[in-house]
């Protein structure tokens, strides 16, 4: 006799009820034959069988630099898994339903942070989230509730669900730390607690770096009326420009690295262009060293080290006279702009 064989089948998406209560430990792993015998069975709610799901969350990148002034809760980065390919079931439930567990491999305290656990690592805490194609998370651990249903219940993850795991400031860290949760969480039904999805996470380096702020982000050099006899290649109207930068964070900086930006002058381009009088030109010069900053120069820097948290900084503003022309009247009219590098 030849006929056809149909199943009654349930395959439910996760989209996730949530339940505190217990439910009958009826999901389980599936067997080699049963994944064997299902995909060769054509089903139009799901795409394939298995009875391990591996994802392997990965980070941006090896190191995250960030900042000490980061407040408590502030995510530090961010690593995410690949999205699932085909449509998978991945626990098989018989028809009284059942319930999937999310659990973290290894137990970990909680924060004051909703969702954030301890990693181990002082001032660094962890959030390990579903996510659904949609832009959807739930937050480990947590458990998946299956209702009941005339036929096979198979619990399947939706093409595109990935997982992501954030870094949480949660107190303060030091300067360089390595976060490395490995084997970090498992999937598994309430019937036998075999593994089924499998969760892990790669390492990455969290560094501290200092910040640091100039007590004056701006200012007005003003050098009064001069006239011409008052003005050479050599000398002239000269102000100071002092400013202080002071850092915070676990480690101070081990130098600050100063350039000028702005327009060179066409006939001494060791001065900044001076916009108003012609034949005229403002030369920037630091007072301890004599160096003149070049505007536009990344070779013409001035470096403070030692390693403190402040530090002062005395240049001095001179207007020079360039070229092979005579002053004009006029203004003195420029901008340059200092630019340091925190190393």
């Amino acid at each position: 006799m030849l006929g056809t064989f149909k199943e009654i089948m349930a395959v439910v998406v996760l989209g996730f009820v949530l339940s505190a209560g217990n439910a009958l430990a009826t999901c389980r792993q599936y067997t080699n034959e049963e994944v064997a015998t299902l995909s060769a069975l054509p089903h139009p709610n799901v795409d394939a069988f298995s009875r391990l799901i591996p994802f392997n969350i990965v980070f941006p990148g090896a190191r995250v630099d960030v900042s000490p002034d980061l407040a408590i809760g502030d995510t530090l980065t961010t690593g995410v898994s690949s999205a699932l390919g085909p449509k998978t079931s991945f626990l098989t439930c018989n028809n009284a339903g059942g319930m999937a567990l999310w659990r973290y491999v290894t137990s970990h305290a909680a924060t004051a942070i909703a969702g954030v656990v301890e990693t181990g690592v002082a001032g660094i805490g962890m959030r390990l989230r579903f996510v659904r194609p949609d832009g959807r998370a739930t937050t480990f651990p947590f458990d998946s509730t299956f209702v009941p249903y005339p036929g096979p219940i198979r619990p399947a993850l939706e093409s595109g669900t990935y997982f992501a795991l954030d870094l949480v400031k949660t107190g303060e860290m030091a300067t360089s730390s390595t976060i490395a949760p490995g084997a970090l969480a498992t999937g598994s039904g309430d019937g036998d607690g075999v593994t089924v999805v499998q969760i892990g996470a790669g390492s990455v380096n969290v560094n501290v770096m200092p910040s640091c702020s100039v007590n004056s982000a701006s200012q007005n050099v003003n050098f009064g009326t001069f006239g011409p006899g008052e003005v050479s290649t050599i000398s002239g109207p000269t102000r100071p420009v002092t400013f202080q930068v002071r850092c915070t964070g676990p480690t101070p900086p081990q130098s600050i690295v100063g350039s000028l930006t702005g327009t060179p002058d066409t006939s001494n381009p060791a001065y900044i262009r001076n916009l108003g009088a012609q034949n005229l030109a403002i030369r920037l010069r630091d007072v301890a060293t004599g160096t003149v900053l070049r505007p536009g120069n990344p070779a013409s820097t001035i470096v403070a080290t030692g390693g403190g948290r402040l530090y002062d900084y005395s240049l001095e503003a001179t207007v020079l006279r360039v070229g092979t022309e005579a002053p004009t009247a006029g203004q003195i009219n420029a901008t340059g702009v200092i630019v340091l590098q925190v190393n």
